[in-house]
């Protein structure tokens, strides 16, 4: 199965090589339909229309999709198919409006980036 990662999980950051480093990489995907919002040290996705989010694809077993799906529904994350096969994780506008502390941060997330808005150029 093909799931998106936009966060903690894509390449360089913590949780990817506990969770994709046997996984295959199949390359930068763009996904319409979502934006994101930076919630300190990780991102969630949003639905929005008219926005997009990039990430990166991987081709995952079943036991790693169950260890990744353990750690994100825990965290509060839903799951979705988009473009017909590909799973994404994201919260809900509903419980995203209970989160005091976010900051919308569009198509891209890097943890040096958007801290509450701090921002590593400044």
């Amino acid at each position: 199965m093909k799931l998106l990662v936009y966060g903690t999980l894509k390449k360089g950051y913590y949780n990817h090589d506990t969770f994709l480093s046997t996984a295959k990489y199949l390359g930068e995907r763009k996904v319409h339909g979502y934006t994101l919002y930076s919630l300190g040290s990780y991102p969630t996705a949003v639905k929005e229309k008219d926005s997009y989010i990039n990430g990166e694809l991987y081709e995952v077993d079943n036991n790693t999709m169950h260890s990744i799906l353990w750690m994100e529904r825990g965290a509060g994350y839903d799951i979705e198919i988009v473009d017909d096969d590909i799973i994404l994780f994201y919260y809900h506008k509903e419980d995203l409006e209970k989160i005091s502390h976010k900051e919308k941060i569009g198509a891209t997330w890097n943890e040096d980036v958007v801290h509450f808005g701090l921002s590593s150029e400044s």
